[in-house]
């Protein structure tokens, strides 16, 4: 009998790539959207919503409220979606002892480090998006379920808005594009944490020893900026989205936004590549597959 997951989030960039993955394992894998399972939904509307639906092997939670700056203007619902809401659900799992995936972020972190940060680091988010996810992991860890939480960073692949979605889709409007350069981290091809993330549910069904609790997953390799970043997409995207752009490196307090990033959110993969026995490659391993899809996708909706 296959093993069933449920997965809350559906359209969403991970939830996408999950689906994709989904078809390269022995999973019984349904995704529900928010039409089915609204988070910022009260607590007990989550509950029915879960109780309702076939019961679940494993849950993955791959939506969350993303927007950093959005957030800093709507406190209430960050903190209702990525806490409230888990922790709902992770009631609801400890009840019927369903283990629980959930995923976080490097914002938890203040970015104060010079060294890539260990899950057991102190957390000190410095924005509201960081401590609506941190005020997550605690109530999921007080819960009483058997849990698993994935904190990742600079996600990018080519389903979604995300960072390479940005500068690509500036680049025809903007032949000057300023990044900042004082912000380090590592990025990840979402596709490759999608395998992570599966990987780790097959890990928690089967009971392996030390599954459970705090991991960090991100593209392995040196950090570099947002900086080099962006000129690593624009190199590896160039052929297929051929515009003549100049990345600028600035100050973060050049960059006008609502919400304070950390400037250091590197993260150690070491315990999650000592309890799963693998590794995620290299944060550019991918990129310019990602690149290519992303530009194909653009130029169809343009010449339709």
């Amino acid at each position: 009998m296959s093993v069933k997951i449920a997965v809350i989030g559906k359209t969403g960039q991970l939830a996408q790539a999950l689906a994709q993955r989904a078809a390269e394992t022995d999973f019984d894998v349904v995704f529900y959207d928010r039409a089915d399972c609204d988070l910022s939904a009260s607590s007990e509307t989550i509950t029915q919503f879960m109780e309702a639906i076939p019961r679940p092997d494993i849950v993955i939670l791959a939506a969350a409220y993303t927007n950093v700056d959005g957030a800093e203007d709507e406190r209430d619902l960050a903190f209702a979606v990525n806490a409230r809401a888990p922790e709902a659900i992770a009631k609801f799992c400890a009840a019927l002892d369903i283990p629980l995936v959930h995923i976080s972020t490097d914002c938890v972190f203040d970015g104060t480090k010079k060294i890539p940060y260990m899950p057991e680091d102190k957390t000190n988010p410095i924005n509201v998006y960081g401590a609506s996810k941190l005020a997550g992991e605690r109530a999921l860890l007080s819960s009483g379920a058997r849990v698993c939480i994935l904190r990742t960073s600079w996600v990018y692949g080519a389903m979604a808005h995300n960072f390479m979605a940005i500068m690509l889709g500036l680049a025809p409007v903007k032949p000057e594009i300023k990044v900042v350069a004082d912000q380090i981290g590592l990025p990840t091809n979402v596709l490759h944490f999608a395998g992570a993330v599966f990987t780790v549910a097959k890990g928690m069904h089967e009971h392996q020893p030390d599954s459970a609790g705090i991991f960090h997953i991100c593209g392995s390799g040196a950090p570099i900026s947002r900086y080099a970043f962006a000129q690593a997409i624009f190199l590896k995207a160039y052929r297929h989205w051929p515009y003549r752009v100049i990345v600028t490196p600035i100050a973060s307090h050049e960059f006008a936004s609502k919400a304070q990033r950390p400037l250091y959110c590197a993260l150690d993969n070491r315990k999650y590549e000592r309890v799963f026995g693998c590794a995620l490659p290299k944060w550019d391993d991918g990129l310019e597959q990602a690149c290519i899809i992303w530009c194909k996708n653009k130029n169809a909706q343009q010449a339709r």
